[in-house]
């Protein structure tokens, strides 16, 4: 048996076999396993359990994944329909009016930004275009460069004297 072998279905493949042989060999008589005795008919219906048991919880998972993708796509529809209501709401009573309560929703609150938050918020943008060295269109304009002489294009220094 490998490493990743599941003991569970290890079990449940050698269960029928072991049934049959039981049936076959044991039929009418009583066994003592671990000491305790039982008729062949017990430990067989005792050797079924898993199997069963197995083969329910597999249809219950299926039928479990079934109804949960059911439900997502029901979810997706759900989605797409309450945004639609929710700006068929919103446009009908207005964004701040008290009356979309009552479908659960809550009024838009428009913020109010004090003067010493606004002077904040100045001063933060003013030190990012300083440290990104941002600048507008007409700081832009401004730049020219300029190309350093290099003499010759040809390459050869003219030599002084001769």
């Amino acid at each position: 048996m490998s490493a990743k072998t599941n003991l569970k279905s290890v079990l449940v493949a050698a269960i029928p076999k072991m049934v049959a042989g039981i049936a076959k060999h044991y039929a009418g008589q009583s066994l003592v396993l671990n000491n305790t005795a039982m008729t062949a008919d017990e430990l067989i219906a005792r050797l079924n359990l898993l199997p069963a048991q197995v083969a329910t919880a597999a249809a219950t998972q299926t039928l479990a994944k079934t109804q949960l993708a059911t439900a997502d796509a029901t979810a997706k529809d759900l989605a797409q329909l309450m945004s639609a209501l929710h700006s068929t709401i919103r446009g009908r009573f207005g964004t701040a009016n008290p009356s979309v309560e009552d479908f659960g929703m809550s009024p838009f609150k428009r913020g109010v930004r004090t003067v010493a938050n606004k002077v904040e918020a100045i001063a933060k943008s003013l030190a990012t275009r300083a440290e990104r060295h941002t600048m507008g269109k007409r700081q832009k304009a401004a730049i020219h460069g300029t190309v350093a002489a290099t003499g010759h294009p040809g390459g050869n220094q003219p030599t002084s004297g001769s």
